[in-house]
């Protein structure tokens, strides 16, 4: 990983702030934010800069998509799996979102296939609805820390027990 001081001196002042508001945090837990933030900014600056080196400019506008350095004050409760929220962007979607997203999306297409279809449908659109609950249990067991895992291990559950029972 490069030095810091390859940042941009916003990107710095940033990562100072942070660091300031997790002073209660236990070092080595807040090292690992400082480092996933870090590695995130390092990203966005990259994506931005579109090859070239980053500008003070470029770090504007990549800080203006972060959280505010208080935001990260409450780490201690934060999961084990820090994720970096950048407003508005599904590919930073935690596993346990991802694994509700596709438990919900599966139930939902397979209701809606059911209703077109008035009863005939293909035995395939069942393997379909079970196969995404399956993948939304297996992907909320691996997310279980994370809230969201949770709730998509009991959704699928229940919409599974619940659609079985409707078909007997």
């Amino acid at each position: 990983m490069a030095e810091k001081a390859e940042f941009p001196e916003a990107v710095r002042e940033y990562l100072q702030s942070v660091a300031a508001c997790l002073g209660s945090v236990p070092p080595d837990v807040r090292q690992d934010i400082l480092n996933d933030l870090e590695a995130h900014i390092r990203e966005r600056l990259a994506e931005h800069a579109g090859g070239r080196p980053a500008t003070e400019a470029d770090a504007t506008v990549v800080l203006s998509e972060m959280d505010p350095p208080e935001s990260y004050a409450d780490a201690q409760t934060a999961p084990a799996h820090v994720s970096v929220h950048v407003s508005g962007s599904w590919r930073r979607l935690t596993g346990g979102q991802w694994a509700l997203c596709v438990c919900l999306a599966g139930s939902f297409l397979a209701c809606v296939l059911i209703a077109v279809h008035r009863g005939d449908v293909n035995p395939l659109l069942y393997l379909f609805f079970l196969a995404c609950q399956i993948v939304a249990f297996v992907l909320g067991i691996q997310h279980w820390k994370d809230g969201f895992g949770k709730a998509a291990v009991i959704t699928s559950a229940l919409v599974t027990v619940g659609s079985l029972l409707f078909l007997m």
